[in-house]
């Protein structure tokens, strides 16, 4: 909230992404405080949603999922050696 808050007065005007990266369990369904949770940044991201600040949000697990659904960058598979 106060990143949020500091980034739409400092920068009025521009655009700008604002990322939440949160960390949850594996089975974080099962578990009504991570429920609570999700259900409060879809609230808050309503809330702001008119905003020149975007908010996004993800947890660790939707990010490295992301990221293992990418394909390597050419560049990188030049400097792997397999062991």
């Amino acid at each position: 909230m106060k990143h949020y808050l500091g980034l739409s007065h400092t920068h009025k005007g521009k655009s700008i992404k604002l990322l939440y990266l949160y960390w949850e369990p594996a089975n974080w369904a099962e578990i009504k405080e991570c429920r609570n949770h999700r259900e409060e940044i879809n609230e808050f991201q309503n809330v702001v949603s008119d905003s020149p600040v975007v908010l996004d949000a993800l947890s660790y697990l939707e990010l490295w999922d992301t990221w293992d659904s990418l394909a390597e960058p050419d560049w990188l598979s030049e400097h792997i050696v397999n062991l």
